[in-house]
């Protein structure tokens, strides 16, 4: 249901879009960083070995960034420790709320809230929210609207699984089809920032 493939277009990012049966059986030993859509939940037969791909991805060094329905199974599934889904305390809605850094600075939201406007990011009524299991989780971005609403604040996490591999979950769609322009370009600049810090220093990168 999301387009990350869509966002890595328009900045003219080099990648492949592979479907959830060609992922199984992939060899990843040389792709960088996996960007798992929001979508349809695997099927039982399938869901095992993709939480165990994504799983051995990161623990080897890769990165992973995750939206929405990605949540679960792939991220709670291969990292029970660190992150779980967190059921929110009444029905959700569309909405659009405004968002803000939460703590310290961090090189992955540098330039995300430059825009004057308020920020506001598009959630649907079915987006998962996520819960840190571990003080190594970092919670990136938090709404107070969302806190307010359905008991639970958190918009983008991050945890590094090995000392290499790096996992980022955003609330949301990569691919942002509502809030604001200030959401749409945070959220570009987001991802834009996670490429350009896994790739920083690589010999012709860009």
């Amino acid at each position: 249901f999301d387009e990350m493939e869509s966002v890595l277009r328009i900045y003219r990012i080099p990648h492949t879009v592979v479907r959830r049966h060609q992922l199984i059986n992939m060899n990843l030993r040389r792709v960088k960083v996996l960007c798992i859509n929001c979508g349809r939940s695997p099927s039982p037969v399938q869901e095992e070995p993709l939480v165990k791909k994504v799983r051995e991805f990161a623990k080897g060094g890769g990165w992973v960034i995750a939206s929405d329905w990605a949540l679960t199974p792939y991220l709670t599934g291969a990292f029970p420790r660190y992150v779980k889904e967190f059921k929110p305390r009444r029905q959700q809605r569309d909405a659009t709320v405004v968002v803000k850094p939460r703590g310290k600075t961090s090189p992955l939201i540098e330039g995300v809230f430059a825009n004057k406007l308020r920020t506001r990011w598009w959630l649907e009524d079915s987006s998962r929210f996520v819960k840190p299991m571990s003080g190594r989780v970092k919670v990136l971005i938090e709404s107070e609207d969302m806190k307010n609403e359905w008991g639970n604040g958190n918009v983008a996490v991050e945890f590094r699984p090995s000392r290499d591999g790096r996992v980022v979950f955003l609330l949301g769609h990569f691919f942002q089809k509502d809030g604001n322009r200030a959401g749409v370009v945070g959220m570009h600049r987001l991802i834009l920032n996670f490429m350009l810090e896994k790739f920083r220093g690589k010999a012709g990168a860009r």
